[in-house]
C-alpha cells in the first residue's frame, strides 16, 4: 500500500517571511486553497494532520530527503487569519475533497505532491541540479508535474492554474522561497527596517498631529511587522521571466523588498524607472553575466569581461554566480518568481569545451575571473542538497606555521557528520577559532599538522566513501611529504571504493586559495571543495596514511602515530569539562626541526611542554569512565 511522504516544515512562515519559533502556531496550506488543522511547532516533532492522512514533521530548515519528504507550505496560523482578511472572498478548507482521493486511488496514483507540496519546489529544483530548461512563474507547480503524464483529470485545475499563479495569495508562495537559510542579522535587519518605514508610514497618515510620540509609533509598527510584510508584497504588481539578447542595450527595472532592491525584469525598451545596464560595443570577446544574490533573488546584474569591483569582500548577506558567454547572438532567459528575478538559464552549455568544465551551479562570496574559473577543480564531498556557496581559503602564505583540519564526529549515525572547518595558522595569531567552529551535538576531531620553515603545499588531494563522514585530506608538500587527515577506514570506506583524487595543483611562486563551501556556518560539514589545476596531469605516487590500519576495532575511524626516536620535546593538549580533564592529543618536537601531532591537538589546549632527555620510553597513565578512556 503506498504511504504518502512526510512534509516537512521549515521554520519559516512563506507569508510574513519571519521565523517560525518554538511554541508558534502554525498551519500547512496548499496551492488550492486547502489547509490542515493547526499545531504547535516544536522543532524536532511530528503532528499527523488525520483528514489529510499525512505526517508533517517539525524541522530545520536545510533538512528533508527529497526520495522520503516534501517541503510543505507553512505559516503563522496569525497570518493565515490576516491573509484571509486581505482578501474575504479566498477561502481555505480543511480535508482532502473526496472525489479527488477516489480519482487518485482508483488510478492508482499517488496523491503525494498533489494538495500540500511546495508550489515553487519546480523553481528550487532548478537551482539544485542546474537544470538547462527555462523556469517560467506560469507554468504549473512542481505538485502536479508528474501526474498531467499520467491522468486527464486535472487538465482543467491546471488551465486554472496557469493565471492562480500570477495571484496575489500565490505570489506570497512563490517569492517567499528561501534558497538557503540567511545568517540571524539579516532577520535583525529586516525587523528594523520594516519598522523604521511602518512607523514613518503610519505617522506620516494618521499620526500628522503629533499627539503620540515616535517611541509608541515605534511600537505599534514593531507590533505589526508580519502584517505590513504580507501587505508590501501583496501589492507589488506581477512580472514574468525575462529574454535579452547581447546584440542590443538592456534595462534594468528594480522592485524593493524589505529595504533591499532586487532586478525585476530586464528587457530591450528604456522607460523612466529602468537602468542602463549593457550597451553593445565593438569588442565582446570573453562576456560574462555576473549576478549578484542573495537568499530570495537578484539583486544586481553585471555584463562585462571583467569582474565588477566588490564593494565590501567580507559581507556574508550577498553572493555571486558567474555565467560565461560563448555565442552572443543566444537568447538569454533568467526566470522569475512572479515579482523578482531568481535565474539565468544558460543556453548549450556543452557546445564549448573550454566552457564545459566551468561550475556555473556555485555561488561565490566574490565575483570570479574567466581566467580562475577555468582552471577550478571541484569536488563534491556527500550528496545533500544545496548551491555550494564557496569562500576563500587562502593556502601558502610565507608566514604559515601549519593547517588544523576539524571534523565532527557522528554520536549514532555518519549522516550529518564530516570536514567542518581548515585552518591556516600564523604566528601570534587568535585562536578564538576552536571555540567559534559551531557544534551540533556530535564530537568535534581536531588534526594538526605542523609546516616546516620554507615547506609549502603542492597538491591537494581528496577521497570520500559514501557518507559525508568519510572524507580524508591528504597534502602533498615541496619537501616531500605527505600529511594525511581524516577517517582512515570505515566499512564503506576501502581504497578500491574511494580513490584519491588531486582536487589542487598549486601556484608554486606565491599564495593560492582552495575554495570551501561555507554551510558549516551553521555547524554542518562542507559539501563541496574547489580547487585549481595549475598544470594538468598531478604527479604521483598517491597519498597514503602515515600508518597502516589501527589494530583496534574501536579505532577504525581517526588515529595516528609518531615516531619516539630523537624526541626533543612533547606539547601536551589537555582539555576538559565541568566534570573532568584528559589529555586529547600530543605535539613531538624532534632534534632535527621536525614536528608531527597525533591524536586530538589543540594549539589553545598546549600548555604544558616537557623536556625530553634520555628517556627510555613514553609512559601514559589512563582512566576509565563510564562511556570512554581518558589519558590522564
Amino acid at each position: 500500500m503506498y504511504r504518502p511522504r512526510v512534509l516537512y516544515f521549515s521554520p519559516r512562515c512563506r507569508l510574513c517571511r519571519y521565523k517560525v519559533e518554538d511554541g508558534d502556531d502554525a498551519v500547512v496550506v496548499s496551492v488550492d486553497n486547502y489547509r490542515t488543522a493547526s499545531f504547535t511547532y516544536r522543532y524536532g516533532t511530528s503532528h499527523v494532520d488525520r483528514k489529510w492522512g499525512r505526517t508533517i514533521q517539525c524541522c530545520s530548515a536545510i533538512s528533508g530527503d527529497m526520495s522520503r519528504h516534501e517541503p510543505a507550505i507553512g505559516c503563522h496560523i496569525k497570518c493565515l487569519a490576516f491573509l484571509t482578511k486581505l482578501e474575504p472572498s479566498l477561502e481555505f478548507r480543511s480535508g482532502m475533497p473526496l472525489w479527488l482521493y477516489t480519482e487518485l486511488m482508483d488510478k492508482k496514483s499517488k496523491p503525494s505532491g498533489i494538495d500540500l507540496t511546495d508550489a515553487s519546489m519546480k523553481r528550487n529544483l532548478e537551482r539544485l541540479y542546474d537544470v538547462r530548461q527555462p523556469a517560467r512563474a506560469s507554468i504549473h507547480p512542481f505538485s502536479v508535474k508528474g501526474l498531467l503524464h499520467s491522468t486527464g483529470i486535472f487538465r482543467s485545475i491546471f488551465t486554472g492554474r496557469i493565471q492562480a499563479v500570477r495571484s496575489p495569495v500565490h505570489r506570497l508562495y512563490t517569492t517567499s522561497i528561501y534558497w538557503y537559510e540567511p545568517p540571524v542579522s539579516e532577520d535583525e535587519r529586516r525587523l528594523r527596517v520594516s519598522t523604521d518605514m511602518l512607523c514613518d508610514l503610519l505617522r506620516n497618515t494618521i499620526g500628522r498631529d503629533g499627539k503620540l510620540p515616535t517611541e509608541i509609533w515605534r511600537m505599534i509598527a514593531a507590533y505589526l511587522s508580519r502584517e505590513y510584510a504580507i501587505t508590501s508584497l501583496w501589492t507589488t504588481p506581477y512580472r514574468g521571466e525575462s529574454t535579452v539578447v547581447l546584440s542590443e542595450d538592456i534595462w534594468a527595472t528594480h522592485v524593493w523588498v524589505d529595504g533591499v532592491a532586487y532586478v525585476s525584469s530586464l528587457s530591450h525598451d528604456p522607460s523612466p524607472d529602468a537602468k542602463h545596464i549593457f550597451e553593445p560595443g565593438p569588442k565582446r570577446e570573453n562576456l560574462s553575466f555576473y549576478i549578484m544574490e542573495d537568499h530570495l533573488g537578484i539583486r544586481q546584474v553585471h555584463i562585462s569581461s571583467t569582474p565588477p569591483a566588490v564593494y565590501n569582500s567580507s559581507d556574508r548577506s550577498v553572493w555571486w554566480r558567474v555565467h560565461p558567454v560563448e555565442d552572443m547572438d543566444d537568447q538569454f532567459v533568467f526566470s522569475s518568481d512572479g515579482i523578482k528575478l531568481q535565474q539565468l538559464t544558460m543556453p548549450s552549455p556543452e557546445r564549448d569545451i573550454k566552457l564545459r568544465h566551468i561550475p556555473t551551479n556555485c555561488s561565490w562570496s566574490e565575483p570570479l575571473p574567466r581566467s580562475e574559473l577555468t582552471v577550478l577543480s571541484l569536488m563534491r564531498l556527500n550528496s545533500r542538497l544545496g548551491v555550494p556557496r564557496f569562500l576563500p581559503f587562502t593556502i601558502n602564505e610565507a608566514d604559515c606555521t601549519g593547517y588544523t583540519a576539524c571534523w565532527i564526529a557522528p554520536k549514532n549515525s555518519k549522516r550529518g557528520a564530516g570536514l567542518l572547518h581548515l585552518h591556516a595558522h600564523k604566528p601570534r595569531e587568535d585562536q578564538s577559532f576552536y571555540q567559534k567552529t559551531a557544534n551540533r551535538g556530535g564530537d568535534l576531531v581536531w588534526t594538526y599538522m605542523p609546516m616546516k620553515s620554507g615547506e609549502r603545499v603542492d597538491q591537494v588531494w581528496t577521497r570520500h566513501g559514501n557518507y559525508s563522514f568519510d572524507v580524508t585530506l591528504a597534502l602533498k608538500t615541496s619537501m616531500g611529504r605527505i600529511l594525511a587527515a581524516g577517517p582512515f577506514k570505515t566499512v564503506d570506506f576501502t581504497d578500491s571504493s574511494s580513490p584519491w583524487t588531486c582536487i589542487a595543483q598549486l601556484s608554486t611562486t606565491g599564495p593560492d586559495r582552495l575554495w570551501l563551501d561555507c554551510p558549516h556556518g551553521n555547524g554542518q560539514p562542507f559539501v563541496c571543495i574547489a580547487g585549481p589545476m595549475r598544470s594538468k596531469f598531478p604527479t604521483k605516487p598517491l597519498p597514503v596514511h602515515t600508518m597502516a590500519a589501527s589494530p583496534f576495532a574501536h579505532l577504525a575511524s581517526f588515529h595516528s602515530s609518531a615516531s619516539l626516536e630523537d624526541v626533543k620535546e612533547i606539547v601536551v593538549s589537555r582539555l576538559e569539562t565541568s566534570s573532568r580533564k584528559w589529555i586529547s592529543g600530543m605535539l613531538f618536537r624532534y632534534e632535527n626541526g621536525d614536528a608531527t601531532a597525533v591524536g586530538d591537538f589543540r594549539l589553545d589546549a598546549g600548555g604544558q611542554h616537557i623536556r625530553v632527555v634520555k628517556s627510555s620510553g613514553l609512559y601514559l597513565g589512563m582512566t576509565k569512565s563510564a562511556s570512554r578512556i581518558y589519558w590522564d
